[in-house]
Formats: C-alpha cells, structure tokens, sequence
C-alpha cells in the first residue's frame, strides 16, 4: 500500500481497538473514569471519522496518548491496485496538553448520550462524524453526529466543540510540519536531492478521466489512466533516473511547488490537477505539493511544464504495456 502526502502504510480507515466492543455495558466509559484516563493518558486512542454511513469508505484520523497523529483515507484512482486505502503518520506528535484537552470533551453528558448510530441518519447517505475514546483495560465510546456544516438536523453543542478543537488541534500541527517542509524542500535544495524521493501528477477526474503517475528517484514508474468511461488501467516502468533528475531540476529552476493557485473555485467540471514531491531528508520525510484548476494550470509555465514531462512518461509507460 502506498501513498500520498508524506503517508506510510496502514491497514484499516477506523482503529480497530476505538470501533470494537463499543457501548458494551460492561465497558462503557465514565466521566470519573475519561478524567482519570486525561491525567496519565496510557491507553488512549481518540479517533474521528468522516463517512457517509459506511467507515470503511470515509476518512478517519487518529490521536493516540502519547500525541501520534496518523490520518486515513480511501483513494479514489489509487496509483497501484494495492493503494486503496492511504495514510499518513504527522511525524511531530501533539503536545500531551493538547491530547488532554480533547480527551477531557469526551467527558460531557451531552457527549456520552451521543448514540453509535443516529436513528434519523440510518440509511441516509450524509456525511455525518463518528468520534470515538478507547482506553485499554477500562473501556471504550463510540457516538454518532451529524456533518458540522451541511447537515440540517439538530446538532449537540457540545459534541460539536468536541469535533471542531479535534480537527483543529490537529490541523495546527499539519500546517506547522507544512511550513517545515517548505524550509527544508526549497527551490535551491531539490536539485540535491539524489535517492529516497519521488515526484507525482494527480490528474484524473471521474468525467473526463486523465492519468495519474509517480516517478521515483530511481527511475521506477507507478500510475494509472482512467478512460472516459472510467475503465481502469494501471501501469508500471522504468526510466532512465538521469530523467528524473532533470524533471527535478526544471522544477527547481521553475519554482514549480512555490506556486499558487490564484482561483478559489473552478468552472463546472474543471479539473484540478496536483503536483507533489516527498522526499527523505536527514532521516525524515517531507512533502510539498501545489494543486491548480486546470485551466489557470496551463498558462502557468512553473506548473505546467513539469506536468507535461510527467504526462509524458505517463504516456511512454502506457504504450509498453
């Protein structure tokens, strides 16, 4: 299983050990007991799912005691028929002030009186959160809330700050590894890069297909095209690294991950391809991307030329096959 953004391999979109044996009356969790669990916090795993009903077909993140943070997702066109599902552990963990604080929402009654599975959203395919506490040996919640921002049915305040300090808590630390990367994986420093990087064209749509591929340091090859009629092709290769190194280098050159998108919104149906880059500095490792719609994409130079040398490739692999 592979990925993108900075992701390492996973099995499952929701932790086994949040989802099982939840509302066991035997095991369900107290107030004293979550407060408890916020002081020393051993044991804890904090999960927040998004979906539409069905887990395994949404997107879950993950808080553990000690402030790992690993976040899951289902891929849809993944690169290789393994990468269904994609993940990624923030390689800077939450403060354990910050993991408290989240910890200690769970213990409101608004909260625990939140059911698995809400009666007015069974069947209903809405977006609606799952948020869930496991503590090993003591006991687990699991409760049921509809989408923050389109759902119209009742929310529960407290529930709702819940979500929001998870999210954001969460979103702080993405966006301040964010900049990290961007201070380690700069224009001047990508034409170092020698091995443990890859470059990589998202640029598929579910109405006018496109293709998708990954180009590694060493010259392996990885992606997918999608037809019109969404008929799925995967396809592997090789090429010359010298190759890769040069399409690095053009990026560097261009200032292709410096740029940005200048439209918040696309026409009906544009498509929004994605450029990125992960790389292995100094024993960790670091992701830039940069995402523009299709058409401010091709009268941007930085962005389109690197496009079109990966298209290319994309291109050569697809008739070897």
């Amino acid at each position: 299983m592979k990925k993108i953004c900075c992701a390492i391999a996973l099995g499952s979109l929701c932790s086994v050990s949040a989802m099982s044996a939840t509302q066991d009356p035997e095991k369900t969790l107290t107030k004293a007991a979550i407060e408890d669990a916020a002081r020393d916090l051993k044991g804890i795993e904090l999960t927040l799912c998004d979906h539409a009903g069905v887990k395994a077909d949404g997107s879950s993140t993950i808080i553990r005691g000690d402030g790992t943070v690993v976040e899951t997702w289902k891929v849809f066109y993944p690169l290789t028929p393994e990468e269904k599902v994609s993940s990624r552990k923030l390689r800077v963990a939450l403060s354990a002030e910050e993991v408290r604080k989240i910890v200690r929402l769970f213990a409101d009654d608004e909260v625990l009186a939140l059911p698995k599975t809400r009666p007015d959203l069974v069947g209903v395919r809405e977006t609606r959160c799952t948020v869930a506490l496991s503590v090993a040996g003591v006991g687990s919640f699991e409760g049921e809330h509809p989408n923050l921002e389109w759902s119209k049915l009742p929310k529960t305040p407290a529930a709702a700050t819940l979500i929001r300090t998870f999210r954001s808590s969460v979103q702080e630390l993405a966006t301040r590894l964010a900049r990290q990367s961007e201070e380690v994986l700069t224009s001047d420093r990508l034409p170092q890069l020698a091995d443990g990087f890859f470059l990589e064209l998202r640029d598929t749509h579910g109405l006018w297909g496109g293709e998708s591929v990954r180009v590694h340091s060493d010259g392996r090859i990885e992606g997918v095209s999608i037809s019109r009629g969404a008929q799925v092709r995967h396809f592997k290769g090789r090429v010359d690294r010298s190759r890769v190194a040069e399409i690095l280098k053009s990026a560097a050159t261009l200032g292709t991950f410096d740029v940005k998108s200048s439209r918040q919104n696309g026409i009906p149906d544009e498509t929004r391809p994605i450029l990125l880059i992960e790389a292995n500095v100094d024993g960790q490792v670091h992701c830039r991307s940069v995402a523009m719609w299709d058409g401010e994409a091709r009268e941007t130079p930085a962005f389109q030329q690197v496009r079109k040398d990966l298209q290319a490739i994309a291109t050569e692999m697809l008739k070897k096959q």
